[in-house]
């Protein structure tokens, strides 16, 4: 049996997904939120659109497509990762989750969940109407409260065991 070894911590590692699955809702990999199931990925593309790709993934599940050709020739005006890769992605996890009940992605209990104001970049405060929820290692979550849309000083951070995840 091979040895495994822990390389990131979870917290961090979700971190990171958090991030991607943010590429997926509300970025260039936009499309593939149209699978109705929590997914997260990467779109990406050369310089002189030699190159693109999408690498994404579910909970259970991780694929990569990647578009190109053997010599450097360039695929076209306005070829992305997003235009090129991302729909031939979909359509491969589309038919291998066709059958796989949806899953969510977990944090792990070192995170917490906060809601952080867009414009500021800080704790959202009572009037903040465009907001996200961000994940922190407990511990270093921001402490300063946006009072740019109003004059409340109070705290939008929770732990995971108040956190309702499923609502979220």
């Amino acid at each position: 049996m091979p040895r495994l070894l822990q390389v990131l911590h979870p917290g961090v590692a979700y971190q990171v997904c958090a991030m991607l699955q943010g590429v997926v809702t509300s970025g260039t990999g936009g499309r593939a939120a149209s699978l109705g199931r929590p997914l997260a990925g990467k779109t990406g593309t050369t310089q002189k659109s030699w190159d693109a790709w999408f690498v994404g993934f579910s909970p259970n599940l991780l694929a990569g497509v990647w578009v190109g050709f053997d010599e450097v020739q360039t695929l076209g005006s306005g070829e992305s990762g997003s235009r090129t890769a991302l729909p031939i992605w979909m359509d491969f996890m589309q038919n291998a989750l066709e059958t796989v009940p949806v899953e969510e992605f977990v944090p792990p209990e070192c995170l917490s969940a906060v809601l952080i104001d867009k414009t500021s970049g800080l704790l959202a405060g009572p009037n903040c109407e465009k907001t996200i929820t961000e994940y922190f290692l407990l511990g270093t979550e921001p402490q300063r409260v946006c009072t740019a849309h109003g004059r409340d000083q109070s705290s939008s951070v929770t732990s995971p065991d108040s956190t309702d995840w499923d609502s979220m």
